[in-house]
């Protein structure tokens, strides 16, 4: 997988309560600075790769 997030038209908008990838992507990234400052980060992208 690549570090780069590629814009593309999307085939389905988010179905029922789901959220899109924008959201999905702002809320990770708000999670991981909230745990940056407590050196958690590290910790989070582990538990995301197992």
């Amino acid at each position: 997988m690549h570090p780069f997030i590629h814009p593309f038209s999307k085939a389905l908008g988010p179905l029922w309560e789901s959220k899109n990838d924008w959201d999905i992507f702002k809320e990770l990234s708000n999670k991981l600075r909230c745990h940056s400052k407590k050196g958690l980060v590290l910790l989070i992208l582990l538990r995301l790769t197992i």
